[in-house]
């Protein structure tokens, strides 16, 4: 079974983890900028673990997958997280600001 970490509690996030819950992935964790809204995310959706800093998502590491839900801005700082830590990424459109961030995200996901 995939375990998903989920990054961002926004609007596009509750279309996200009910396509993962329905498909038979399980989603592990969540982390939000704002830690109360991760905690009542959580809560909604059933998710065991929330965390207050993305790094440590990442630290902890029992995943699969990092799907990255939150707004443009956070794209590539979150997947170069990933990247570092060798996990698979799933980034919402837009990806990124520029093609050179994206090829950036690309190159780093590539090489890990």
């Amino acid at each position: 079974m995939l375990k998903i970490a989920v990054f961002g509690c926004g609007y596009w996030a509750a279309f996200q983890v009910a396509a993962w819950q329905q498909s038979g992935a399980q989603v592990v964790s969540v982390w939000n900028r704002t830690y109360e809204r991760a905690v009542t995310f959580a809560e909604k959706w059933n998710i065991p673990h929330v965390f207050r800093e993305a790094e440590d998502v990442f630290q902890w590491g029992e995943f699969d997958i990092a799907d990255i839900i939150t707004d443009v801005g956070a794209h590539q700082q979150l997947t170069l997280m990933a990247a570092k830590h060798k996990k698979a990424v799933i980034c919402q459109k837009p990806m990124a600001y520029t093609l050179e961030d994206c090829e950036n995200m690309v190159k780093a996901c590539q090489e890990a």
